[in-house]
Formats: C-alpha cells, structure tokens, sequence
C-alpha cells in the first residue's frame, strides 16, 4: 500500500505520520515474509524433483526396468557395469535435493550462503545442458517427454529461486 492508503482511518480522521510509517514498514514485511515463503516453497518443489530422480535411479541400480527414463533409453534394464553410474547419480541427485532445501532455508545448514548459490548455479547450469539433451537429443520418448518436462520445471524454478534470492535483503 501506498503512503495516501493510510493518511485516514474509516471514520475519516487523520492518523499522524509515526503510525503511516509503521504501517508501511508492517506492509514491506509482510511482502518479503510473503515472498521467502514463495522461495521455500519452490525450493521445497525443487528438492522434491530431484529427489524424485535420485529415486529413479535408485530403481535403475536394483534392477528396475525403468531405463526408458534416461540415458537416451538405451538400456531397460542396466547393465551390471552401469549400476556404479546409477549409485553415483543416486548420490548426486540426492545432494542436489539436499541443497535447494539448505538454499530456501527449509533445514538449517552452516554452509555459507555464498557456498549455495554457486552450488545452485552450478545446478542451474546443469539442468538448462540436461532440458536441452532431452529435449532436442534424446531419441526416448520417455526421456524427452517425462524426464525432459520434470528437468525443464527444475530449470525453471531455479532460475526463479537465484532471480529473487538475490533480491532479498540481508537476514
């Protein structure tokens, strides 16, 4: 709100300047509490994609024939010799989820804010190369329509979560 929304009360009378700055600091407040919810929110979102696909490559390393879903649909079932890449991925998707969830401050961490941003744009950077693989190379149509769309909104909101974390001023 602006300044002239608060200069009267209902009835009409004035209220003095203190209180207009008061409500107009209450109202900045609420917009940025508002606005790291939203980052919360979708850093939650994030981590859950990629939790989802360290889930799926999870699978993959048990044996599950879910390999449409990536690598270019090559393998339904990997190989014996591939489940060491599955265990690694596993363990990479899994720390990406852990730091979008450091990064929306949903867990405590005390990794220095600095250390996470260069970590999500790294992440960021990863998932544009990952959207355009799937989308314009892969010959799956699981890959590029299943694992390219969760990529693409993963990209998405992260450059969403880097745009308005930067913009939030210092706790």
């Amino acid at each position: 709100m602006l300044a002239k929304d608060f200069k009267t009360i209902s009835d009409g009378s004035p209220l003095s300047d203190k209180v207009i700055v008061l409500m107009l600091v209450a109202d900045c407040l609420d917009k940025i509490r508002r606005k790291e919810m939203k980052i919360k929110r979708l850093s939650l979102v994030s981590a859950l994609l990629w939790f989802s696909q360290a889930f799926l490559h999870f699978l993959l390393l048990i044996g599950a024939p879910l390999g449409q879903f990536v690598f270019g649909g090559v393998y339904t079932v990997f190989p014996l010799w591939l489940k060491p890449v599955n265990l690694a991925l596993f363990l990479l998707w899994t720390f990406f989820g852990y730091s979008y969830l450091l990064y929306g401050g949903i867990l405590k961490s005390s990794w220095q804010e600095k250390t996470l941003t260069r970590i999500i744009q790294l992440v960021t950077v990863f998932l544009g190369l990952a959207t355009c693989f799937n989308f314009f190379v892969s010959n799956s149509f699981f890959e590029k329509y299943v694992t390219g769309v969760i990529t693409f909104l993963a990209f998405l909101i992260s450059l969403f979560l880097l745009y308005n974390h930067k913009n939030l001023p210092p706790d």
